[in-house]
């Protein structure tokens, strides 16, 4: 049985990956089917089976599920005008006006924005539900640009060339 497992190439992936980073726990509280508001905890894009997709993580604010995260798949199949529809739905539905891949490109401006969301039961995988976004609840707040370069001193106190040590 052992001639069927290829060892080296095991070993030689693990190796790759031995020290790094280990992947974020998941809360997998699963929420009974309703409407919820969630944060976009994490959007990023993935390949699946050879397509391109925008997985999503939102997690649930107030309520009994409070803190739990549910996953959504958003499919850009070309080849499927019902996945690119999809697509272009949930993109409206966050506020985004362009094209998937500047969504990627800017996706860390929707994280943690408030989104009004629907959970359905699937019956072909209990565990990983139908999550539909609704609408945009609330835009997240921009991040605050960090000073670089001058200093604003305190009214008073001023420095000249004496007080500077080299």
């Amino acid at each position: 049985m052992n001639e069927q497992i290829d060892w080296g190439a095991i070993d030689a992936s693990f190796k790759e990956h031995q020290g790094s980073a280990i992947p974020e726990r998941i809360d997998r509280i699963q929420p009974a089917p309703g409407s919820y508001q969630a944060s976009i905890h994490r959007v990023e894009a993935v390949a699946r089976n050879g397509k391109p997709t925008i997985s999503w993580r939102f997690r649930i604010i107030g309520g009994n599920f409070e803190g739990a995260v549910v996953m959504k798949t958003t499919w850009l199949d070309t080849d499927n005008p019902k996945s690119m529809a999809g697509a272009a739905r949930d993109l409206v539905s966050v506020g985004h006006e362009g094209s998937p891949s500047s969504f990627i490109q800017n996706a860390d401006r929707y994280t943690d924005s408030v989104v009004n969301i629907t959970v359905k039961d699937n019956p072909n995988r209990p565990t990983w539900p139908y999550v539909y976004i609704d609408g945009l609840a609330r835009k997240a707040e921009p991040v605050a640009a960090q000073p670089t370069g001058a200093v604003q001193l305190p009214s008073g106190v001023a420095f000249n060339d004496e007080d500077i040590p080299f």
